[in-house]
């Protein structure tokens, strides 16, 4: 499968559940208060953190090893069935102590179901890595759909019939099983029902430093909303939590997607011996063009986008949205610095970045959070600016990519960012004083965005551009006939 394919059925999977996870989000929000999605997000940052030794870097392992022999297979296999069972262990045995910790009684109970879910991930895991291997995008596609669609539908009935943050925990029970199921179709007949050990030492020393990264990338993200939990609430944290959750739909909406081409697609790169040079330089000028125009929208529409969604009992949520928009810019710069380091064997170097990552954000998050609400988004921001100079520096020391040609990616997605921005800003002036319109601004301003990205990329002549024309012309091929046929 092509890469240009590869990323149409990868966006067709992620945009797929993105749909649901965005519906049911918004309904959701009107059946929980804050202080009951806190109580649920905390718990879930919480599990977060000991996600990452579920299988200790196998399924990464999976994905790039050059040579994947049964024995392999079977060690990877190992690994994820021991390690779930072990990891829902202790989530059951932490229960009380986390629901102590926060008093909050309600944790208790939700990490039961969340032990429960957790013995289901490898059934799904072993599968969902070798399609990914094999950029099967289309089948991953209709695993994580079902399982995002059955885990919504679930969570919705228990939170409509009053069940409160609990259940959020069934439909995440309700999705792994779902996935589990839908992973067994799709399982390739040669892969093994039956573990073994044979080469696990291989499949672990690969996954020491994946998992790492994995933790810390945990703990980078979740270090915020539980010193907010802990020092100013529950109700603070799921306001953070609501801000956080709508920025990162951008992460799901276009990073999700290309992360999960570009891992692979630089590996195979590497592995044939070829230049990452083009590849790169054409992904991260398309990532900072689409996903800075992308955050500067949220940011200026963040009043109405979030009062449309999620209700008037969110507005608190507007400005710390916007804090966070300016952070994700910055670290938007580096977010495929880490695909390309590992797919050319320098993990190491991104897990000693990452804990740079941990140290500066959760330090300046305890200060900031200790102050209040928007002084951790600032704190966080900042945060972002020194990560993203530091791992500026040290890939391109150890990459030797061009400075002059980083500096014309940024340039000219810059332009194309700030131009997409001309009629959101009109739009945000003129019904500043018409707080009750939250509709027009959004469409008037969404198909200015588009528009500005359009034009700007065209004249800037930046890789995007190539790849609307390709837009372009499949839909004049696909719809041309028909509108000939018609005028017959």
């Amino acid at each position: 499968m092509s890469t240009r394919k590869a990323i149409a059925f990868s966006y067709v999977d992620r945009y797929s559940s993105l749909i649901i996870f965005f519906l049911t989000s918004t309904i959701i929000a009107r059946l929980l208060t804050p202080e009951q999605v806190g109580v649920f997000s905390v718990t879930m940052i919480i599990i977060g953190f000991m996600a990452p030794f579920r299988d200790l870097g196998a399924s990464q392992y999976l994905i790039q090893e050059k040579e994947l022999t049964r024995t392999r297979i079977q060690a990877v296999w190992a690994v994820q069935l021991f390690l779930n069972a072990l990891l829902s262990l202790l989530i059951f045995a932490s229960r009380n102590f986390v629901a102590e910790f926060y008093h909050r009684p309600e944790i208790s109970s939700i990490m039961d179901v969340l032990a429960v879910s957790s013995l289901l991930v490898p059934f799904g895991a072993l599968t969902i890595a070798w399609l990914t291997r094999e950029l099967r995008f289309e089948r991953l596609a209709i695993i994580r759909s079902g399982g995002a669609l059955t885990g919504s539908a679930v969570s919705i009935a228990f939170a409509w019939s009053g069940h409160g943050p609990i259940s959020l925990a069934y439909g995440a029970l309700t999705s792994s099983l779902m996935i589990a199921f839908l992973s067994m179709f799709f399982r390739p007949r040669h892969f093994p029902w039956l573990p073994g050990t044979r080469e696990i030492s291989k499949v672990l020393s690969f996954g020491t430093s994946i998992s790492g990264i994995s933790l810390l990338n945990q703990a980078y993200q979740g270090t915020p909303e539980l010193i907010l939990g802990r020092i100013q609430g529950m109700y603070t944290a799921g306001i953070f939590s609501r801000a956080q959750g709508l920025v990162n739909l951008f992460e799901r909406l276009m990073m999700d997607s290309i992360y999960a081409v570009a891992l692979p697609t630089f590996s195979k790169l590497h592995h044939q011996g070829d230049q990452l040079d083009s590849a790169f330089f054409k992904s991260i000028s398309i990532v900072y063009a689409l996903g800075w125009s992308l955050l500067m929208f949220i940011a200026v529409m963040a009043n109405p986008i979030i009062n449309l969604l999620y209700g008037p009992q969110w507005s608190q949520s507007v400005d710390i949205t916007r804090i966070l928009c300016l952070s994700a810019c910055f670290y938007l710069i580096i977010t495929l610095f880490p695909a390309l380091l590992i797919a050319t064997g320098k993990r190491m170097i991104v897990l000693r970045l990452t804990v740079i990552n941990v140290a500066l954000q959760g330090g300046l998050s305890l200060v900031g959070g200790s102050l209040g609400l928007y002084w951790m988004g600032w704190g966080i921001t900042l945060a972002s600016l020194l990560i993203s100079l530091i791992w500026m520096h040290v890939t391109q020391k150890i990459s030797g990519f061009s400075w002059h040609h980083f500096r014309i990616s940024l340039w000219k997605s810059a332009i194309i960012a700030l131009s997409s921005m001309a009629v959101p800003l009109l739009a945000a002036f003129i019904f500043r004083g018409h707080p009750d319109q939250l509709v027009a601004p959004l469409l008037i301003g969404g198909i200015g965005m588009l528009v500005g990205i359009m034009v700007s990329a065209r004249k800037v002549a930046h890789p995007l551009w190539s790849e609307i024309e390709q837009i372009l012309i499949f839909l004049r091929k696909r719809f041309s006939p028909a509108i000939r046929n018609n005028r017959d």
